[in-house]
C-alpha cells in the first residue's frame, strides 16, 4: 500500500511539473509574438513583413506545438542513458520524431502556414535538455540556465555536425538554409545549437536578467519593452539566417546598425528609441526583412529566465492595444 501510494504521489509531482512547463512554453511562444512594437515582425499592431499571417495565426500554432514541446520536456526526464554525445545523440533522435509531428500539428492549426518550425527545434532541444537535467538533479537542486546549454549542447554536436558535413556536400540545396550553408558556409540555428546557443547565453539572458531587474525596481516598464530591449540586442549579434534570405548581407548588416542604433538611443527604455522602433518596423516591411530568428531566440530566452527563476513572465501589455505605445 505504502509503494503505490508513493508511485501516486511521484506521477502527481511529475504531471504538475509537466503542466507548469507547459505555462512556461505557452509564456515564452505568447510572450514573443505579444511583444509590441518589433520591427518586422508580426505581434499585435500588424503583420510585419509576413503577409500569410498574424498573430492570431501564432496563437493557435502556440496551442498547436505546446503538447508536443512539453512531450520534449517529458522525454529528456525520462531518458535514462548516461552524459555524453553517444548516449544523448539518442534522446535528440527521440525528441526529434516528436517534432516531427508537432509540425504536422502546426500545419494544421494554422492552414499550412509555417509559423513555428524553428521553434519546434531549437525550444524542443532546450526543453528536452531542461528535462533530462531535471531527471538528474537531486530534488531541491536547482537547474542553472548553462547547465541546459551546456547539455543541449551535447546532446546535438554529433548528430548536427555530421548533418551539417552532409548537407554541405550536397549538389543541389533543397532549402534556403542549405543554400546559405552552401553558398557562404552560414550554419544557421544549426550552428547556435552546436555552439551552445552562445547569443543566448553571453547577450540576451544577461540582458534579459537586467531589464526584469529594472521592471522591477520601475513600475512605469512593461514587459513589451523589456522584451524589445532583449530583442534588440539579439538582432545586433545575431547572423540571422532569416534576414540573409530576404535581404543578403547588405539586409543583414542594415538590421544589425539599426538595432545598435535604437539602443544607443536607450532602446525601448526611451521615447526616442521608441519612435525608431516604429520607424525601423515601416522600413522593413518596405525591405521585406523579417528578423525571425531573432524571435526564436527571445522565445528561447523566455523560457530560459521562467525555468531558471520558477515563475511566469508576462505574456501580454494590456497598453500594448489600447494605446498603441508602450510607454
Amino acid at each position: 500500500m505504502r509503494w503505490s501510494m508513493t508511485i501516486s504521489s511521484r506521477h502527481k509531482t511529475e504531471k504538475k511539473e509537466s503542466e507548469r512547463i507547459a505555462g512556461y512554453i505557452r509564456n515564452a511562444l505568447l510572450g514573443e509574438v505579444f511583444t509590441t512594437p518589433k520591427p518586422g515582425l508580426v505581434d499585435l499592431w500588424d503583420s510585419g513583413a509576413h503577409t500569410d499571417m498574424n498573430w492570431i495565426t501564432f496563437q493557435k500554432s502556440t496551442d498547436a506545438v505546446t503538447p508536443y514541446l512539453t512531450q520534449m520536456y517529458e522525454a529528456g526526464y525520462e531518458f535514462s542513458g548516461e552524459p555524453g554525445q553517444d548516449s544523448l545523440g539518442q534522446l535528440f533522435c527521440i525528441i526529434r520524431d516528436i517534432g516531427r509531428k508537432a509540425e504536422k500539428a502546426m500545419y494544421r492549426a494554422t492552414a499550412g502556414v509555417n509559423t513555428h518550425k524553428g521553434m519546434i527545434f531549437s525550444m524542443g532541444i532546450l526543453c528536452a535538455a531542461y528535462g533530462y537535467c531535471k531527471g538528474r538533479k537531486a530534488r531541491g537542486q536547482k537547474i542553472l540556465v548553462n547547465d541546459i546549454l551546456d547539455t543541449a549542447k551535447q546532446m546535438t554536436g554529433r548528430v548536427l555536425t555530421e548533418e551539417l558535413k552532409t548537407l554541405e556536400e550536397q549538389r543541389v540545396p533543397q532549402t534556403n538554409g542549405e543554400r546559405l550553408l552552401s553558398e557562404s558556409g552560414e550554419r544557421g540555428i544549426r550552428g547556435e545549437v552546436l555552439d551552445g546557443f552562445p547569443v543566448v547565453r553571453d547577450v540576451a539572458y544577461p540582458e534579459l536578467s537586467e531589464a526584469m531587474k529594472q521592471k522591477e525596481m520601475d513600475p512605469a516598464i512593461c514587459q513589451s519593452q523589456v522584451n524589445l530591449q532583449v530583442l534588440l540586442s539579439i538582432m545586433k549579434n545575431l547572423r540571422d539566417t532569416n534576414i540573409l534570405n530576404r535581404g543578403q548581407e547588405s539586409g543583414l548588416v542594415w538590421v544589425q546598425q539599426e538595432a545598435e542604433c535604437i539602443l544607443r538611443l536607450g532602446g525601448a527604455f526611451s521615447d526616442a528609441g521608441m519612435d525608431r522602433i516604429i520607424h525601423m518596423n515601416q522600413e522593413c516591411i518596405r525591405r521585406n526583412l523579417s528578423s525571425g530568428g531573432a524571435a526564436d531566440q527571445l522565445a528561447l530566452t523566455l523560457l530560459l529566465w521562467q525555468i531558471e527563476h520558477g515563475r511566469e513572465i508576462p505574456v501580454y501589455c494590456p497598453k500594448c492595444t489600447s494605446e498603441k505605445t508602450c510607454r
